[in-house]
């Protein structure tokens, strides 16, 4: 079985388990400077013992083991050492020539354009590009937005489109490796929102990209409109089609309001877009003819107040949602962190339960495994390991034949009675 672990030995001495038995293997005490400058980023990564956090401008990154200290001893301090990389944001250019756009991206140190694969050093866009909107690496994946703001001159040659004051684009580049220090970019695919037949009714809304999210071979772009409107979409990266656009209104008017968006695949359920507004869960399921719909509906638990979820998908195919709630009994407000498994619609556990409220820039954040589990709160850095259990294919038919018949239809093809029999596990 391949190491999920990462080469950590003490992580490896953890038995088989499952989100029922969560240990805690390692303790950090971070700086208030590390903490609201870099653990309270948008983007968080774990790779190989190591926690990158990417800002705007920059990357730190953090070596961690899985070594916990003694009790006796004061936690350990979290190191971390500094990079000459800096962040896709800033090594993004634009030159504009004519009405078309230049673009370059210079390489890690910010010190050269790298080269894409025809030998040059700029991807001609075929259209003004004023700032990127939107960035997201994944894998060896560049998706980028622009964006760009049409002035009343211009909007008056656009032929019925004056309404339109800005033009949002769409680029996707993939980075191959070439040896140590060698990079190559390919242009996959680009092209303007704008000119799509959906764009009209992102448009009517006054949406913009909020965030993109990776997904294997799919990317999920969430456009957000004004007050009470999002939109979901996704581009398949190797068909390079947009799937359908679908729209799902707020249920409530108060934009504060909690809501969440995750991406995430299941061998199951194959790509699965979970969408949380007030306390209810929507799974989104895209069709074969790349159509997006609601496949169910969940209810959480009704807990006071949700203060954020963070969702991770694990080798047993579990979608695990990790509430981050506050409570009130017999008057006295709590924190609790929940693990609410979504295809199966129920509460594992509560992993913790905090007498006092967690900083509200609290974080939770995963290994690609789900299997790692970290929190920043106040000072301090937990990690948290687990090993989910890869199921039988006995168990694997199962789920699949209960997802796609009743138990009526069950009874009347006579199936032999132990097919279905769930062991304990």
């Amino acid at each position: 079985m391949m190491d999920y672990f990462l080469g950590n030995e003490e992580m490896k001495k953890i038995n088989e388990s499952n989100l029922d038995e969560i240990k805690c293997v390692a303790q950090y005490e971070i700086t208030k400077e590390d903490y609201y400058f870099n653990f309270t980023s948008p983007d968080i990564t774990v790779e190989n013992n190591t926690i990158v956090c990417q800002d705007v401008d920059s990357i730190t990154k953090y070596l961690y083991s899985g070594t916990l200290p003694s009790q006796s001893m004061p936690n350990e301090s979290l190191q971390s050492y500094k990079t000459d990389e800096t962040s896709w944001k800033t090594r993004i250019h634009f030159d504009v020539v004519h009405k078309c756009t230049l673009l370059s991206i210079r390489d890690k140190s910010n010190n050269k354009n790298m080269l894409f694969d025809n030998g040059m050093e700029f991807l001609r866009i075929n259209h003004v590009c004023d700032e990127v909107k939107e960035i997201k690496f994944y894998d060896k994946y560049l998706a980028i937005v622009t964006s760009t703001f049409i002035d009343a001159r211009d909007r008056r040659s656009m032929k019925g489109k004056a309404e339109e004051c800005w033009i949002h684009g769409f680029i996707l580049i993939n980075i191959i490796h070439k040896s140590n220090n060698e990079y190559r970019l390919v242009e996959v695919f680009q092209t303007i929102f704008n000119d799509l037949p959906f764009y009209h009714a992102l448009l009517s809304t006054n949406s913009f990209v909020e965030s993109l999210i990776f997904n294997s071979s799919k990317l999920l772009l969430v456009w957000k409109g004004y007050l009470r409107t999002f939109h979901l979409l996704t581009f398949n990266m190797k068909t390079l089609q947009f799937s359908s656009l679908l729209a799902l209104n707020r249920s409530t008017y108060n934009i504060k309001a909690f809501c969440k968006v995750c991406y995430c695949y299941s061998n199951l359920l194959q790509d699965v877009i979970i969408f949380i507004d007030k306390g209810i869960v929507y799974i989104v399921k895209e069709s074969m003819d790349n159509h997006l719909y609601i496949y169910k509906k969940i209810s959480l638990p009704e807990w006071n107040m949700l203060e954020n979820i963070f969702c991770c998908h694990n080798r047993n195919n579990e979608i695990i949602l990790f509430i981050d709630a506050f409570t009130i009994e017999l008057g006295e407000v709590g924190k609790i962190v929940a693990l609410y498994d979504v295809l199966n619609g129920k509460t594992r556990q509560i992993l913790f339960n905090y007498p006092d409220p967690f900083d509200p820039n609290s974080k939770i954040f995963f290994n690609r495994t789900g299997e790692e589990i970290f929190i920043v709160y106040k000072n301090q850095l937990d990690i948290y390991v687990y090993k989910s259990k890869v199921r039988t294919l006995k168990r694997t038919c199962q789920i699949l034949v209960l997802e796609q018949y009743s138990s009526e239809q069950l009874s009347r093809m006579n199936l032999p009675k132990n097919i279905l029999k769930i062991e304990n596990n």
